[in-house]
């Protein structure tokens, strides 16, 4: 026999959530197999069972557990072992696969029967999805694809979107912006400004740091998370010691993220792990926005759009100049006011040093 044991996912969450069951209790299951999903504050992960045996369920589906929670034991598989799981793929076409005996075709979550029953999906539609496991997020795909009526149930990822809400509604936040001007850098100004305050991480620590009693935890490193919005859940990977990074790898970084958020092929430790925030808000004419603080960080910072002012100097033509503002939410029982706003200053010079430039060709002017 051997438990179905929860490894450590993600060190930011106390507890996880088991969302479903891929295979019921009294089925065979294989070494290396997909038996259930765990979700965390930020992704869903597998776990497959170690040995080849039959399955007992220990914990219901929606049930919250933490790192070492048993949810199950895979026993050795006998003779009478073997005739359950093979009558429980009987009595459904999907219970080993998706055909009758047939246990080369995909899982398929306990949720996702409900919906093949209920809506009369096809084992053929089934399979040419050419997923190992199928959810209910695929069935309702397929349902969708045949013109059946429209479902929109929260996604596992919004479900954990909102969870972070509520947490981050406790933190006692305060909030400050500044205008940074740009000039004709190569490096968009996300990219500068990730760069400008993984700079920070040597000389502001409690910026990166944790709130741990009376005291602030800080890790070595500017593990910045991100937020990464594609119109199907917000992410918040991390990029794992910023401080190293010139401005076009850290492009190159946000442009894997997004592909990732497309195809929803995030780990769980992509999400892990960061001590600072940094959301984006690039889209035209967004020009302020308040972020909020998650959980174990004590400030997240907001990127706002660029935007376009005329300038006029004494003697000279007027000119357009470029900027942004940048917001500092921020956790008032670890940094004050003035603090967060000398940080706040590190970084805009930092950006408008580096542009410093390119002054005659429409650069930074000293606001």
């Amino acid at each position: 026999m051997r438990e179905i044991t929860i490894p450590v996912l993600n060190t930011n969450d106390v507890d996880y959530v088991l969302v479903e069951w891929y295979a019921r209790t009294g089925d065979v299951v294989t070494a290396g197999q997909p038996v259930a999903m765990i979700e965390t504050s930020k992704a869903t992960e597998d776990l497959e069972a170690d040995v080849s045996g039959t399955l007992d369920q220990l914990l219901a589906v929606g049930s919250q557990c933490r790192p070492g929670t048993v949810i199950g034991r895979v026993y050795d598989a006998d003779a009478g072992g073997e005739e359950a799981g093979r009558q429980s793929a009987a009595g459904s076409p999907f219970g080993a696969g998706t055909g009758g005996g047939d246990s080369s075709g995909p899982l398929l979550t306990d949720a996702a029967r409900s919906l093949v029953a209920e809506h009369g999906v096809s084992a053929d539609s089934i399979r040419r999805l050419g997923k190992r496991v199928v959810r209910s997020a695929d069935i309702l795909d397929l349902v969708a694809e045949h013109g059946e009526d429209e479902i929109l149930p929260l996604s596992s990822v919004q479900r954990a979107v909102a969870a972070t809400v509520n947490a981050s509604l406790s933190t006692p936040t305060a909030f400050t912006v500044v205008k940074v001007y740009l000039g004709n850098a190569d490096a968009g100004h996300a990219d500068l400004v990730i760069a400008a305050v993984a700079a920070e991480r040597k000389s502001r620590p409690v910026f990166f740091g944790s709130l741990d009693g009376d005291a602030v935890r800080v890790v070595a490193g500017a593990h910045i998370a991100v937020t990464v919005d594609t119109g199907d859940g917000l992410y918040l990977p991390v990029i794992r010691n910023a401080q190293d990074l010139a401005p076009p790898a850290i492009a190159a970084a946000l442009l894997r993220f997004r592909v990732k958020a497309r195809k929803k092929t995030f780990t769980a430790d992509e999400l892990r792990g960061g001590n600072i925030g940094v959301t984006l808000h690039t889209e035209s004419d967004i020009v302020v926005a308040q972020p909020l603080i998650h959980r174990g960080h004590t400030c997240s910072l907001a990127v706002c759009s660029v935007q376009a002012e005329l300038a006029m100097s004494p003697g000279a033509l007027p000119r357009v100049r470029h900027y942004f503002h940048l917001g500092l939410a921020y956790d008032h029982r670890v940094v004050n006011g003035r603090d967060a706003i000398l940080f706040l200053d590190a970084i805009k010079r930092c950006i408008e040093r580096g542009d410093a430039s390119s002054d005659a060709a429409g650069g930074p002017v000293p606001a």
